[in-house]
């Protein structure tokens, strides 16, 4: 497996690492919901990281913007927009109509700043991952 697949493979364990550490440590859950939240993060992660983050990544590369700092840029982007797009289908989940699901989601701007940022952060360290592993800056060792 080349190196970038193994990047898209290996990045998104931040997803529920971070969720596992911040529901047994902050939320003090029960070790069955941190492994229930930790899954869904893991689904979550992988989700975001194959539907926007893949290709952001080809587009990226291919336009010849590999620098770090764009990873960073995209890599918080994601992560927000993930847990935006999680908070739209929970909520459509629960039986949610899709304007009242689309309004819980824009609440989040509005109240949810810590998880906000976190789920930026941890998109950041994806981000950061999938450069470091994947390298797309160096010519021929992204494949």
């Amino acid at each position: 497996m080349g190196r970038t697949a193994n990047a898209f493979f290996i990045a998104p364990l931040w997803v529920p690492i971070g969720v596992a550490i911040y529901a047994g440590l902050y939320l003090m859950q029960p070790s069955d919901m941190v492994t229930f939240y930790t899954v869904i993060a893991a689904v979550f992660g992988y989700a975001a990281t194959f539907v926007l983050g893949c290709p952001a990544f080809l587009l990226l590369r291919s336009l010849g913007l590999t620098a770090l700092w764009i990873s960073v840029v995209f890599g918080f982007a994601i992560g927000v927009l993930a847990w935006v797009s999680f908070v739209f289908l929970f909520a459509v989940s629960l039986g949610y109509s899709i304007p009242s699901a689309a309004l819980q989601a824009r609440k989040v701007f509005d109240s949810d700043h810590i998880i906000l940022l976190g789920s930026g952060f941890l998109g950041i360290f994806v981000g950061l991952t999938l450069w470091l592993i994947a390298r797309p800056d160096r010519p021929g060792t992204a494949d």
